[in-house]
């Protein structure tokens, strides 16, 4: 599930879009996971760093990121 949210996050045409999702997901997931939601805006700066980049850049790294 939470992969999922990120996905969303990453999914945004801008940087304004992006900001505004991962407040409604960082919400949604609050309120079914706290520790989850805790742990994500821990997170959340380290994730929203590619926000400033053009959209065909910000492949996530890691296991978001198909194997290839």
């Amino acid at each position: 599930m939470v992969a999922t949210l990120v996905r969303s996050i990453f999914a945004q045409p801008n940087q304004a879009e992006m900001l505004a999702q991962d407040q409604r997901e960082m919400e949604q997931l609050a309120r079914r996971f706290p520790k989850a939601a805790m742990m994500a805006a821990e997170a959340a700066e380290e994730v929203l760093a590619l926000a400033s980049f053009p959209k065909q850049h910000r492949q996530p790294a890691g296991p978001l990121s198909p194997a290839g």
